[in-house]
């Protein structure tokens, strides 16, 4: 079977670029003019990370990637751009329209020297660019429309499932009320802590969320937290719309990587198969719960539930993210 070129699985997995700087660049290049020198902001959105942790290896290796083809550490691209076009997307794919519009102001000369360097700092250590990501809406319209396309994404922002070397199809999420409640009663925990522009969200796409983040209950794990980010305080608690984000993102990377390389995938398994992401950021519940999520197999569905918030165990964890704003 011949191989599908990559610009075109691009465009079939996220869609072509439809950014604002996309068309003027192409209106641009479409002029007989010389072009002028680029300024150094402009080279924020494309850079090299050399020697970097491979943050697709434990998906690759699970899909029966070599390790010739597969190795532990390597140079990595980083395309802010193609990032941002891949989240409008999928963003433009799970019908979150405002979520689409705002990230559509997102500007990468706004990267300082300062946060291009965390963020190659976060690359060498195998965290991986995830999505751009809208900020916390401001206004009381703005977190009406804003909470609506969370609630949306909950159901429509989907990741990709590869069983047997076959793409399976993932069926509705299985949604705890919980998580409607909290949403539709505006709650502020779903958006405080947030940037108030367009942000990059950068993971750790691990299967599992960290293992110094399990056995341990919720107040253990928001006090390993505290202590986290005194030597590293732009260390937040992954928030919903940023898990079902990286939930849909990933495993399309990973699918695309595989095929840059010519591996054939003979599985590509969801995050949290075996475990679950507890959102400790969040108010728990009456009955003593904190909402979760997980992908289950055997119902090929996400799952936005909860857990006992005194239960410490090796599955219950919760993940970091970094956010960069734009």
């Amino acid at each position: 079977m011949p191989r599908i070129p990559s610009e075109q699985l691009i465009n079939t997995l996220f869609g072509p670029p439809k950014t604002e700087a996309g068309k003027k660049l192409a209106d641009f290049a479409a002029k007989s003019i010389p072009k002028p020198e680029k300024p150094p902001s402009m080279e924020a959105g494309s850079f090299v990370v050399h020697d970097a942790v491979n943050p697709y290896r434990e998906a690759l290796q699970a899909g029966g990637a070599p390790d010739s083809m597969n190795p532990e550490r390597l140079d990595r691209t980083v395309d802010l751009e193609q990032t941002l076009n891949q989240s409008l997307k999928i963003f433009e794919q799970g019908n979150l329209n405002n979520w689409h519009e705002v990230i559509k102001t997102a500007d990468f000369n706004n990267l300082t020297p300062e946060n291009r360097g965390l963020i190659e700092k976060l690359i060498k250590e195998g965290w991986e660019v995830t999505a751009v990501m809208p900020g916390k809406p401001t206004t009381e319209l703005k977190q009406k429309e804003w909470l609506q396309d969370l609630k949306q994404s909950l159901t429509t922002l989907k990741p990709l499932w590869i069983k047997e070397s076959r793409l399976q199809t993932i069926k509705d999420p299985y949604i705890w009320e919980y998580f409607t409640e909290l949403i539709d009663n505006n709650n502020p925990a779903l958006y405080d802590n947030l940037p108030e522009r367009p942000y990059i969200l950068l993971t750790e796409p691990t299967q599992k969320p960290n293992p110094d983040t399990c056995n341990k209950k919720v107040p253990e794990q928001q006090n390993w937290l505290t202590q986290q980010q005194v030597a590293r305080p732009l260390l937040n608690v992954m928030s919903i719309g940023e898990y079902a984000a990286m939930q849909a993102m990933f495993t399309r990377k990973v699918n695309l990587e595989a095929h840059n390389k010519g591996i054939p995938l003979s599985a590509l398994t969801s995050l949290d198969s075996q475990t679950y992401t507890r959102f400790i950021n969040l108010p728990l519940s009456t009955g003593g719960n904190v909402p979760n999520a997980d992908f289950f197999p055997g119902n090929s569905q996400l799952r936005w539930s909860r857990d006992d918030a005194d239960d410490a165990n090796s599955r219950n964890g919760f993940r970091l993210s970094v956010r960069v704003k734009i």
